[in-house]
């Protein structure tokens, strides 16, 4: 273990991995006030193979994204992989994940306190949402496919909106997935220098027998965590083979992976291009799951022995460590691998000799063939900032056509794709009205989706409860943002006059929820560390984000279940239930239901359109075991026409189509 002067545990632990990732620039963000004490910088080789040669191999190039796997895949030489019969489970600790049907997250832990959302939006950075993609996306009709989609994910929300966090929440993160007994632990964070209660906790995990795997960062020395002994610590590279321009290099870097214009897991299930070193590492940590699940007895030593042997090696190990992640030769030699670690290990038992490592890397040399195989490079990609690809099913809305009849109307290009800054917008939009203090009380306001108010404006509690129309709420809030917040130009009357007042109160062309919207912008700016201005067109988005929130909202408080020993009820809204509404555990189908429709309004947002009671027409086998409150006739209200063309349809979601007065609870 590496020793060093240690400094204050307070420090923030900072995400400084360059690059972009749909909604922002992931560079190291300083702080003037923290104190930073003088480190020597030492350096151990950690796991590199000092005999390990560079070899002159072949350069095969390839466009990249061509075939059925992308180019990174291609890189890595990732195969197709079958069910195996031990799942492996991965924490990310990171930013969170958003909810997406496209991802395996088995549990969920939010260390930041005071800061609780709904899981469909809880990633305002997309960073840990995309880390957890390029690892696991399902392998279905839905964005990518992950390295491995049988992973089952352990998402450790650490992160915050700046990709900032205190050490202590990162070190309480890292014992919270040594009590899940996790098998690996993805680190896309760092610092640049080493603290004492970090240390402890990575020894803890490593004596655990967990595998750790962190990014080197950008800077001139490779970063803590990474920089531990017990982390495998990976450098980024580029599609032409070369390392990313600010991946950080060294004696302590030990492989290589692709991390630059990445495809993977964005905002709602779509898929957007990601770059920075944060990215190189879950391909690490892709490849290490399928190895340990064809190697279930064998500890996560030797599954980070053999991916740095089979690592195709044709850099300077300062630049490329042991070389570029190489799964398929990995698994070719797993084997002859396998008995010679074995072997090796009953020595080290026997010997207790701490040089014993360099002998065992000298067997191997003589036995087993080093990776000699042309490394595939690749040209001609295009980059990426869409939503959702070509070929898509969900994208698009439901709508009317001239006669009447209901159809699906699929854009003609079937891609929906917004800039960077604009998905800072729609995802900082979403969350406003749940942060905003004017805005966030469900009982008195009509942003989110919530069958009645409760309390007065002034917060006192209704003798007789309002009831809201949260259908015609989204509709209004459409047009509210087609207007760009100018509320006197926006004429509909299928709603109730207190909703109306109250949205009339919140927007103008000058602001949101007494904010002006240099504030709103202002915070945002560094909440996200982005450059974003306050025009027209990115009030009119912002707004759409709202309307978006009001939508989803709906299957969260709205939502009615028959829950145990007391008959059909509203889903609670408390937090240590386990009917609470923003659990995606009860009762899932509430958030892919939310899912489908965020994308619908997601285009209406791309188009400028206003929204329909159609974009909530979805197939009847979300509902079920659970429906909501007042749904058909606040459809009816807020629609007439569309509602009398798919009554059928609607009344599958309503609750008072299926369940009597004498069986529901108020």
């Amino acid at each position: 273990m590496k020793r060093f002067q240690r400094i204050i545990a307070g420090v923030l632990l900072v995400v400084m991995l360059v690059g972009t990732i749909g909604i922002i620039d992931l560079t190291m963000t300083e702080k003037e006030d923290t104190k930073r004490a003088e480190t020597e910088i030492v350096h151990g080789y950690g796991n590199v193979i000092t005999q390990k040669e560079k070899k002159n191999n072949k350069i095969k190039k390839n466009q990249g994204n061509q075939k059925s796997k992308p180019w990174n895949q291609q890189m890595i030489q990732i195969k197709s992989n079958v069910e195996p019969e031990k799942r492996i489970k991965v924490a990310i600790l990171d930013s969170g994940i958003n909810f997406s049907t496209d991802l395996n997250v088995i549990m969920r832990k939010n260390f930041i306190q005071g800061d609780d959302c709904s899981v469909l939006y809880e990633d305002l950075t997309g960073h840990g949402t995309a880390i957890a993609g390029i690892i696991a996306a399902l392998d279905n009709e839905e964005g990518i496919t992950g390295i491995n989609p049988y992973v089952e994910l352990y998402s450790a929300r650490v992160l915050d909106a700046r990709l900032e966090a205190p050490v202590n929440r990162i070190v309480e993160a890292i014992d919270w997935a040594i009590e899940q007994k996790v098998d690996i632990i993805n680190m896309s964070f760092g610092i640049q220098n080493n603290i004492a209660e970090l240390e402890q906790a990575i020894e803890r995990a490593d004596a655990a027998g967990i595998l750790m795997i962190a990014a080197v960062g950008n800077g001139e020395e490779i970063a803590y965590p990474a920089a531990y002994d017990e982390v495998m610590a990976v450098g980024s590279l580029t599609a032409e083979g070369i390392p990313a321009e600010n991946s950080a290099n060294g004696e302590a870097l030990e492989i290589m992976a692709p991390g630059e214009n990445i495809l993977s897991t964005g905002i709602f299930g779509g898929v957007l291009g990601v770059s920075g070193t944060s990215f190189a590492v879950p391909h690490v940590v892709g490849a290490a799951s399928v190895l340990m699940e064809k190697n279930p007895e064998m500890p996560a030593s030797y599954v980070r022995a053999l991916l740095d042997y089979s690592a195709n090696l044709y850099g300077s190990k300062d630049m490329y460590g042991n070389g570029i992640v190489d799964l398929e030769y990995a698994l070719y030699i797993n084997e002859k691998f396998k008995r010679l670690y074995k072997e090796h290990m009953k020595k080290v038992e026997k010997n207790q000799k701490e040089k014993q490592m360099n002998k065992f890397w000298g067997e191997v040399l003589k036995v087993i063939p080093e990776n000699e195989k042309a490394v595939e490079i690749f040209s001609g990609l295009e980059s990426v900032e869409g939503l959702w690809k070509n070929g898509d099913s969900n994208v698009g809305h439901y709508d009317l056509i001239n006669d009447g009849a209901l159809q699906m109307q699929i854009n003609s290009q079937n891609q929906v794709s917004f800039s960077n800054e604009q998905l800072t917008i729609l995802t900082y939009a979403s969350k406003f009205t749940d942060d905003n203090v004017q805005l966030k009380d469900m009982d008195k306001n009509p942003y989110h989706g919530f069958f009645q108010q409760r309390l007065s404006e002034n917060g006192t509690e209704l003798s007789q409860p309002l009831l809201s129309n949260y259908i015609a709420n989204y509709i209004f809030l459409t047009k509210v943002a087609m207007a760009g917040g100018n509320v006197a130009q926006v004429s509909y009357s299928a709603m109730y006059s207190s909703d109306r007042t109250r949205i009339i109160n919140d927007i103008s062309t000058n602001g949101v929820g007494g904010m002006t919207w240099q504030q709103v912008f202002g915070q945002m700016n560094t909440d996200c560390n982005t450059s974003i201005s306050n025009t027209p067109q990115n009030i009119k988005l912002f707004l759409y984000g709202i309307a978006m929130h009001c939508a989803t909202d709906i299957f969260a408080h709205s939502a009615w279940a028959e829950q145990e020993n007391e008959g059909w009820s509203r889903v609670r809204h408390k937090k240590n239930d386990s009917y609470n509404a923003d659990n995606p555990d009860y009762l899932p189908m509430r958030f892919s239901a939310a899912q489908a429709v965020a994308k619908n309004v997601l285009v209406k947002a791309y188009y400028g359109n206003e929204g329909y009671v159609t974009d909530f027409l979805l197939s009847g086998i979300y509902y079920g075991d659970f429906y909501l409150r007042n749904f058909s006739e606040n459809v009816r209200l807020a629609d007439s026409v569309r509602y009398n063309n798919a009554k059928a349809n609607f009344d599958k979601a309503d609750l008072d189509c299926h369940v009597s007065d004498y069986d529901r609870i108020q």
